[in-house]
């Protein structure tokens, strides 16, 4: 099946090749690409993920939610099939990760342990976040309902999000409120800084930080 999914889909071999270098990048643990392919468990189960993505794609629903229960078994996470990953993709280790059917996440995002992406109740439809490029979710995060997450954005450890968060924002707290914009040196790719302390170095200061900006 792995070998049909790569000669077929082109987007498949590309992201692969992106989440590889998303775990060197920005995991110290990883020092060569062979640990990686043998020990990253966030990146196998990413892998296993697109598998079932490309199964679910070509109607063959049943094995993509089989597949589907066998990586939430091996793994400790729980991704949809038809939840949609672009490329460039970190799951810190992965463990508790919850990804709706209906999520999108972009390229170059990072999410750390524990992290939902879900809905909020019995909605039917598209019910379930959209996560644009480039952002780090941490560890404990619930992002719920069908809402967006602005470029370069940044949602601090155990945050609940459930309305829109614009670009280049980072937010805290529960519920989640906008605490800041973040300075110009972190650029579009928080998910690539990895510094869950940038609340502290904010270019917006006392008044924000203070009350918070609803979001």
């Amino acid at each position: 099946l792995l070998q049909d999914a790569y000669s077929q889909d082109a987007h498949i071999r590309r992201c692969m090749r992106m989440d590889l270098m998303a775990v060197m990048e920005r995991d110290p643990s990883r020092r060569h690409g062979v640990g990686v392919l043998l020990y990253a468990k966030g990146w196998h189960a990413l892998q296993c993920h697109r598998l079932a993505h490309f199964l679910w794609k070509s109607g063959k629903e049943h094995m993509a939610l089989y597949l589907q229960s066998m990586i939430s078994q091996r793994f400790g996470l729980d991704i949809h099939p038809a939840a949609q990953i672009g490329g460039g993709v970190y799951f810190d280790e992965g463990t508790g990760i919850v990804i709706g059917e209906t999520a999108v996440v972009g390229e170059n995002v990072s999410l750390f342990h524990n992290v939902t992406l879900g809905g909020t109740g019995k909605d039917s439809g598209d019910r379930h976040p959209k996560v644009d490029n480039g952002i780090l979710v941490g560890a404990g995060s619930y992002i719920l309902g069908n809402i967006r997450i602005g470029r370069g954005a940044q949602v601090n450890c155990r945050s609940v999000i459930t309305k829109n968060v614009e670009e280049f924002t980072v937010v805290a707290g529960v519920p989640g409120k906008a605490i800041g914009k973040l300075p110009p040196y972190v650029g579009p790719y928080p998910s690539k800084i990895m510094n869950h302390a940038l609340m502290m170095e904010l270019t917006n200061t006392e008044s924000d930080v203070g009350e918070g900006v609803g979001i």
